[in-house]
């Protein structure tokens, strides 16, 4: 699968297995949406994730992500999801 200006949405994303995918896609570069309910270990990924490739939009899951999600969504026709759960 090609990930290279693709867009990946993950939940659980600051930590675990949702950090290791993102790390990898962000290597390859993907375009990222991390989500996680902690907001200190969520902007520490988006740190991490930024260094290996393009900038990603972080989420926290108590906020309006609808509205927050537009800018990585509207990047991509066929948007990609990967759900490592909260």
């Amino acid at each position: 699968m090609q990930i290279k200006d693709r867009v990946f949405v993950i939940t659980g994303g600051g930590r675990g297995l949702g950090l290791a995918m993102a790390r990898h896609l962000a290597e390859q570069g993907g375009i990222l949406a991390l989500i996680d309910l902690d907001a200190q270990v969520l902007d520490a990924a988006v740190t991490e994730c930024q260094n290996l490739g393009e900038a990603p939009t972080g989420l926290s899951a108590t906020s309006p992500m609808k509205r927050q999600l537009k800018r990585p969504l509207h990047r991509s026709k066929r948007p990609v999801v990967a759900y490592t759960g909260w």
